[in-house]
């Protein structure tokens, strides 16, 4: 059997053109820098005033010298103390009165003999 035809392949769609880049933009050029003001000078420092001299110390007033003390009075001497009375003697402590002897019993009477 004799083979088909190829189908035919279709022709590419041609690319679109790329579009054109858009060039840079120009940088600004830098705004100078303003030069520095300069510094005012220093006014100058007052000069210092003078530190008046000290004035001197009085000296001392002297100390008078201490009175002295008055001798002590002597103490009286003590007056000797009464001596003691004497305590009296103890009362003699009467002797015991003797008891009178007892009297002695009378003497049993005999029982009389059993019947």
């Amino acid at each position: 059997t004799p083979a088909p035809s190829n189908t035919p392949v279709p022709s590419d769609t041609p690319a679109p053109s790329d579009t054109p880049v858009p060039s840079n933009t120009p940088v600004p050029s830098n705004t100078p820098v303003p030069s520095n003001t300069a510094a005012p000078s220093n006014t100058p420092a007052p000069s210092n005033t003078p530190v008046p001299s000290n004035t001197p110390v009085p000296s001392n007033t002297p100390v008078p010298s201490n009175t002295p003390a008055p001798s002590d009075t002597p103490a009286p001497s003590d007056t000797p103390a009464p001596s003691d009375t004497p305590v009296p003697s103890n009362t003699p402590v009467p002797s015991n009165t003797a008891a009178p002897s007892n009297t002695p019993a009378p003497s049993n009477t005999a029982a009389p003999s059993n019947t």
